[in-house]
Order: structure tokens, then sequence, then C-alpha cells
């Protein structure tokens, strides 16, 4: 570009001699030549003069520059010219070829498509070699993201044509090398284990093939360095200093150690703890929401904490506008922060608009009877809260967004929702096997969010080689929009055991509503008709001899559930408990006269949030028996064993037997636990290990926790396209001689 420079600013002075008598040259008109590729408005963009403008030497030299900068161009050149009582300005380009193709060599280690991703550069557009020379840096970066230090990427040029290129990118990977040791210095209080912790950063062991852990990247040994500040902060140490950190590379024995120089300081405690401005909660209240304590070590992330606090404590009041700004007084001689929270209230708002996107398919009025706030009354940080939950617990929603944003009035705050839908529609199956029903097979098809009105109607079916069960649900959590919910299902089943074949027809109806907050109680009618025939002639049991004939059931059954699950599915945190109490006759009609009670809680609790590890453990105890002087009916009894009951168990395998047949009892105890490990979150596949124990007893005086029979084992559960699927082994803790080993269970549309 040298020399057609020389020309242009040769031909500058031709013409400002030319003009020598004029005392301002103006620009008449610009004209852009020689390109073919490159639109013309993408270079008249970079062009800053303009007709009309004074000619400027400098200023066209930027010009020049600017275009030349694009990098499409192998030279740019002006030329200048009269025109019209002034200049015309001509940009004559000179356009680089086309990339034909993109040749990725020398690697091995990283796959060619993760490669390709870091290109800037892509076939068939203009080479260019400012992009080439970011591409190869973005790559250099990936390879020292996984190890290879000392890469060296070099690019060559191989012409086709005048008016194309093949661009050829080499790699040299070098070896792989990853972090041997971290070491800090100067670190009395803690130690090198402990903040090792705080810091991404890891050495590399064992396992750093799959976890990937040991490699040095520049960007976040430097961001360590603020974690390790962080850290020491948290921990009274306002006045620590961390160095930066020194890396010590060998390329010949592949080691890198990484030393972090810490310098520590004095630790300090909370002094006095104050509030001012105009606070509207009282003092004791605020203090209360308050993690930092007089005398306690002073931690950065505690007075975040509290300032949070407080500030929430006030939303909840209707304050979502406060603003509390923490003042410190630093002691260095008695090493004490005192801290005074200034807190500036606002006005006290109200709810404005409630606003809800995203909802293709469920109504505006499902989605708001779940929020604990109308328009127009005070603002509630924590009803808010609680409204996110109630839209998560639907199951209608995958996301659920909910912000606020200043309405048109000062003393207004609307609220934004967004909803993410997700499918409601399940199809169910599941399989099994049992000494006593031999293939089993079961399905569903359910619809949770019927016309998108909230309403669940559903159908299921129970398939084996000697039963068949059907049965059809309706369920309207809100009826009519009110505060009360309705139930009531039909069913048929039919099953031919070895020892007798029953018949039931039956159905049941109710209502539930919200008693206080978290807890639910219903009430549930069921009629059922049971018919026992053909009783094997071969059964000595006297038990089941006895059930011959034909019964109704007519019971009554409260129920009252409290629930405190952070979400339906994939539950992390919470509880759900529930109690029941059936009658059956009596009052109610019906031949079979019986009472039942079941009592069940399950709690889950995270016991590692990072690798997202959940414990659940349940526990169910039901105690049931007949009265007005005959025994209770074999189908109103508890059986055990099986995947929703006692894995590692089959079908009714525990319990009472008669005359070597299954007769169930009047008691059941059932405990459990289950660890449940994130292996693919995108595929939302989990490992689990489960313990579980449990028993029938003959009688309710029998029920012995010291008597449970027990197992363990692993298991995997998947979502698929089909619904939840679990696949699992128990494996029998001390089995009888008479019994096998185990038990393989398998699950689709079943959880714990």
């Amino acid at each position: 570009m040298t020399l057609f420079f020389l020309v242009f600013l040769f031909s500058i002075f031709v013409a400002q001699t030319a003009f020598a008598e004029n005392e301002v040259l103006k620009i008449k008109d610009i004209e852009i030549k020689g390109h073919s590729k490159v639109a013309e408005s993408t270079i008249r963009f970079h062009v800053k003069s303009k007709p009309g403008d004074d000619f400027s030497v400098e200023k066209l030299r930027e010009d020049l520059k600017g275009i030349y900068n694009l990098g499409f161009f192998k030279d740019v050149k002006i030329d200048v010219q009269d025109f019209e009582g002034g200049l015309k300005v001509i940009f004559v380009v000179m356009e680089k070829p086309f990339i034909n193709k993109i040749i990725i060599s020398g690697h091995k280690k990283i796959k060619e498509d993760d490669i390709r991703e870091q290109l800037s550069l892509k076939e068939n557009v203009i080479y260019n070699k400012n992009l080439l020379k970011e591409s190869v840096e973005k790559i250099s970066i990936l390879y020292q993201s996984k190890g290879y230090l000392f890469v060296e990427i070099n690019s060559r040029e191989i012409e086709i044509d005048p008016n194309r290129v093949d661009l050829e990118i080499h790699i040299d990977e070098g070896q792989k090398m990853g972090i041997d040791k971290i070491t800090f210095t100067g670190n009395k209080s803690f130690t090198e284990k402990e903040l090792r912790k705080a810091i991404d950063t890891k050495e590399k062991n064992f396992f750093s093939f799959i976890t990937k852990k040991g490699s040095y990247i520049k960007e976040i040994l430097k961001d360590d360095r603020l974690r390790v500040k962080e850290f020491y902060y948290n921990h009274g140490y306002i006045q620590a200093h961390i160095g930066e950190p020194r890396v010590e590379m060998n390329k010949a024995t592949k080691e890198i150690y990484v030393t972090i120089p810490v310098i520590e300081g004095d630790q300090f405690k909370v002094g006095e703890l104050n509030f001012s401005g105009d606070p509207e909660v009282s003092e004791k209240e605020m203090r209360k929401k308050l993690s930092l304590k007089k005398g306690s070590v002073f931690s950065r992330k505690d007075l975040k904490g509290d300032i949070d606090g407080l500030t929430d404590l006030y939303a909840q009041k209707g304050y979502a506008l406060v603003d509390i700004a923490p003042r410190t007084k630093t002691d260095l001689e008695k090493k004490l922060v005192d801290v005074t929270f200034d807190v500036d209230k606002g006005k006290r708002v109200f709810v404005g608009s409630i606003n809800i996107e995203g909802n293709e398919r469920t109504r505006d009025n499902v989605i708001r009877r779940n929020f604990k706030l109308s328009e127009g009354e005070v603002f509630d940080s924590e009803k808010l809260r609680k409204s996110k939950r109630g839209l998560d617990f639907t199951g209608f929603f995958s996301d659920v967004e909910i912000d606020t944003s200043r309405s048109d009035k000062d003393d207004m705050i609307d609220i934004d929702a967004r909803v993410k839908e997700t499918e409601t529609g399940t199809i169910t199956f599941g399989g099994g096997y049992s000494t006593t029903e031999n293939l089993i097979f079961g399905g569903s098809v359910f619809q949770n969010n019927f016309m998108g009105g909230g309403q669940r109607l559903g159908v299921a079916t129970y398939l084996s080689g000697v039963s068949t069960q059907f049965k059809i649900s309706y369920d309207d959590p809100a009826l009519f929009d009110s505060a009360v919910g309705f139930f009531t299902s039909l069913y048929n089943k039919n099953e031919d055991f070895l020892y007798f074949d029953r018949d039931s027809n039956g159905g049941n109806l109710g209502f539930r509503k919200q008693l206080m907050e978290n807890v639910v109680g219903s009430l549930n009618y069921k009629f059922e008709e049971i018919e026992v025939s053909n009783i094997n002639p071969d059964i000595t049991s006297q038990v089941i001899r006895s059930q011959l004939g034909t019964t109704t059931t007519s019971s009554l059954r409260p129920r009252i559930t409290r629930d405190t699950r952070d979400r339906r599915f994939y539950t992390t945190e919470g509880s759900i408990s529930s109690l029941d109490f059936e009658l059956a006759g009596g009052p109610f009609g019906g031949n079979n006269d019986f009472y039942r009670s079941n009592a069940s809680v399950t709690k889950f609790l995270t016991v590692w949030k990072e690798k997202g590890l959940v414990l659940a453990q349940r526990g169910s105890v039901g105690v049931a028996d007949s009265y007005g002087g005959e025994d209770l009916p074999i189908f109103e009894r508890y059986f055990a064993g099986g995947t929703t009951t006692l894995r590692g168990y089959k079908y009714h395998e525990i319990g009472p037997q008669d005359a070597g047949e299954a007769v169930g009892g009047n008691s059941r105890l059932l405990l459990s636990s289950e660890l449940r490990y994130p292996l693919l979150d995108q595929m939302n596949v989990t490992a689990i290990g489960f313990f579980d124990a449990g028993n029938v007893f003959k009688d309710i005086n029998d029920l012995d926790p010291f008597t449970l029979r027990t197992s363990v084992g692993p298991g995997i559960r998947l979502f698929s396209p089909i619904g939840p699927m679990g696949f699992e082994y128990g494996f029998k803790i001390n089995p009888r001689p008479d019994e096998t080993a185990g038990s393989f269970h398998f699950r689709v549309g079943a959880g714990f």
C-alpha cells in the first residue's frame, strides 16, 4: 500500500498547487471502485469524508486506514480529480480472495467439530487475516483449557486461483499438562486444604481424565485470587491481601506448580449493631433477622445476607422499594467493626397489574388462582414467593419466572409472570412378575391440564395373567374457580387367583379444601360391590373359603395432608405427610363393617447441594380391623412386597399366610431411605441407592418394629418420552432358606 499512498500524496500536492488561489477546496463527489464481493454500503460506512466537506488530507488518510482495516482488501488507494469546480475522491480497492475450504490438521486430542466451533472464519467468505488471528487465539484457549499449554498453531494459504484460496490450520498439540500442586504461602489461620476448597482451580488426580480437574486456565486462576480474598473477608480478615499467583511450568517433566501468596492481617469481630433512618419495623424484629451478632467474627457474606433479609422483611410489609445501606466503622486497635443499617423505607406500595405471558394452553384464571396476591392489595414478597411455588407445583410449566416492575403510579408495583408450558399429558406403563400373577402389565393415559382448565382426567388399566382392572378418574382442584376441589372415579376389577375369583365394581367422589398454609383436608365417599366366587376346591385355608359370596362396602374417609415440597417432581427439599381414617358399614350401610387408619410421611433433604445429592426418607403405618363380629375381609387387608412397598421381594411375598396362601394382615409398617444422585442433568438420569424395611402383621397387637424384613439395592431413574422410568434391583438382607436372593423391578410412571 506504500507506493499507492505516495501516489495519493503526490496527487494531493498537485491538487493543492492547482487550486492554490482558492481559499477552500470542496469535495463534490466520492466514488468507490474495484469492489465486487463487499457491499459498497459497507465500505462507505467507514468513509467519514462526505460530499460538501472541506478537502482534508488528514481526514482522507483516516478514511483509507478505515477501509483497509476492514480486512477485506489486499490494497486500497485514493485518486483525486477535478470535478464540477471542486474535487472528486475515488477510493480504488483490490479485494482479497474467497476462502474455498478450511482444512484442520494435526489434531488428535480434540474433536474437529469442537475446533471448528472456535473459528471466526467461514468457508465461502472473503479471507480476513484479522479473523484468522482471532480464530487461532480461540483455538489456543480451547487447548489450554484442556491442559495443552504448549500448543502451537500455524496457518498457510493454498492458492486455488487468483480469487480463491484454501486455508490450512495446522495444530501441534504438544503434551497435556495438569496442575501438580497448589501451594499457599503466608497462611496461618487456615490450612492449604481449606483454601483450596475456596478456589475453582484444582490439582490433577487419578480421575482427572473424567472430571477434567487439574487444568490450568489463566482467567480462572485470576478470578481465584478474588475468591481467596472473599474467603478471608468472610472470616473476619478484612485487611487480607492476596498476591498474584506464581505459575511454574516444566515442559520437560510436564509439571505445573501454582503458588498463591497470602498476607492475612488481623481477624476482626462485630462491634456495635445499630439502625438509623426511618424504620417501620421494630428494632427487636430486625435484630432477629441478623446473622451478625455482637462479638462474633465479622463476615461480609453475612452482612450481605443480613441486608437481603432486612430488605425482604420490609418487602413483606409493602415496602418493596426499601433501601438499606450499611455503614461500617473499623476500630483498628480493638479489631472491631461497627455496623449501622441505614433504612430508607420509601413509600408503601400496592400491587398494580398482574401480567401473565407464555401461557398458550393454560387459561389465565388457572394461573391467577395460584397467586397469593391480588391487584390492589399491599405488596408482600413472601406471598410472591408462595405464588411462584404454587405455579411450580401445578406441574403445568417447565419454568416459571416472576419479576416486579415499577408501575405508572409511584405507590404501585406490577407483577410480571412468565411461564413456559410443558407437556401435561402422560402415557405410562409398567411391568413385573410375581409367583401369584405371573407377568404383570399396567398402563395409563392422563391429561393433567384438561382443555387448559387445570382439571385432571385419566384412564388407567392393569393386566396380568389372572387380573384385569380399569379405572377412569376426574379431578378439579378448584371447582368453579372456588377454594373447594372436587374429585371422582369409577372402576372395575376382575381377579382370577389360583384360589378364587373376585369381581368388584365401584366408585367414589369427594371434596377437598385448603385448611391452612400447606395443609389440605379432604372427605371421600366410596361405594363398592365385591363378588368372590369359584374358590379352588383344593384350597384348605378357611380364611379364603370364608370369603365366598357378594358383599358391599360403603365408607367415608376423611384425610388431612401437609405438603411443603419445593416441587412435585424431582423434589429436593420439604416433606409430605398424611393421616386418614376410613369407616365402612354402620351408619353408611353395606355388608362390610371395618375401620382403617393410615399415616405416612416422606421427607426430602439435600445433603450435598453442589452435587445435587438428595436423601428421601419415608415411613408409613396402617392399622385396620373389623367390628360387629366378622373378620376383616381379605381384600381390605394389608400386603407387602414389590415396587411400591418392599423392593427385593415379590408381590404379596411378605405377610401372614394360611395353609401356604397369602391372606394379608391387619397392620403394616414400612420404612425406606433413598439416596439420589443426578448422573446426567440434560437427560434427567438419576442413580439411586435404597434401603427398605417393612412387614405385615396378623393383628394390630402384633405390630413390632423389631421384626421387619429388609432389603438394599441400586437403581436408575430417567425421564423418557413416555414418562419417568425406574429400574431397580433389591437384595434381601438375611433371606430365608426357601426365598430367592432378591428381585428385579421395572416401572414407568411410579415414583418415591
